[in-house]
């Protein structure tokens, strides 16, 4: 088992090592394409995410989201991209728009955010908020979380810009390591929770696997509604090819330290 103390220390490590020789910048990040699979509300999914180095020192982060197995069939997906800066080590919100071409009812939204708010227009309405810290959404939460729990900083609190134009606090809560079963064996993974209105988030990272996500579950009522897990993984800084880089490789390091 790993202290809390010395989960920062070792997610440091593994993180420089999977940023190469980006490492000495606080601001570098593990350019990577994730795919994973599971089941929404039954259904099951594929969701593939990656994240690239945009212009002007900026990233962007786009996840894709449809059907698969005996519901290929049906058409629609969903489209999500969030764009965002690095500034003073923090990750810092751009834009976040998500299209929406499986539901029938428009979930689209156009999120601009700037310096003390952030403007959205869902469903042909203009929604504005005012704040004075940092705010997320819903692609690049993922990514803060990972950032500091790395660098030791993770925050009980974190607010978010939701799919609505909505935006408040989640409270976040660091649950230790736990022993899971996945398609590449078992692991050690770190875990956090945090609640969302009526739902209830689990997330599990692995450290060994450039400290990526691998597991998260979703949870209505203490019903479990969704459930994904990682399926193929490639680190574009390593110009492998995709699921080549598996938890074991010797570039991410070791969680037996």
């Amino acid at each position: 088992m790993i202290g809390r103390s010395l989960v920062p220390i070792l997610l440091a490590a593994l993180w420089s090592a999977a940023t190469g020789a980006e490492t000495g910048s606080d601001s570098a990040l593990a350019q990577h394409e994730i795919v994973y699979k599971g089941k929404a509300s039954g259904a099951p999914i594929r969701v593939k995410m990656e994240l690239k180095p945009s212009a002007d020192n900026a990233w962007v982060y786009r996840s894709k989201t449809g059907t698969r197995g005996w519901l290929a069939w049906k058409g629609g997906e969903i489209r999500e991209e969030s764009e965002f800066a690095i500034a003073d080590g923090e990750i810092v919100s751009r834009r976040y728009r998500k299209i929406d071409t499986f539901s029938k009812k428009d979930r689209n939204i156009d999120s601009r955010f700037s310096e003390g708010g952030v403007e959205s227009t869902y469903r042909g309405k203009e929604i504005a908020h005012e704040y004075d810290e940092l705010a997320y959404d819903l692609l690049n939460l993922r990514l803060a979380l990972m950032r500091d729990l790395t660098l030791d900083r993770l925050r009980s609190e974190y607010r978010i810009v939701d799919g609505k134009g909505r935006t408040r606090v989640l409270e976040v809560r660091f649950e230790g390591q736990e022993r899971i079963e996945l398609r590449g064996g078992t692991l050690d993974a770190i875990k956090l929770a945090y609640d969302d209105d009526d739902k209830r988030f689990l997330i599990w990272i692995d450290p060994i696997m450039d400290c990526q996500i691998v597991l998260i579950e979703q949870y209505e009522d203490d019903k479990l509604k969704a459930r994904l897990t990682w399926d193929q993984y490639m680190a574009l800084n390593h110009g492998s090819s995709p699921n080549a880089l598996s938890r074991r490789d010797p570039r991410c390091g070791s969680s037996d330290g």
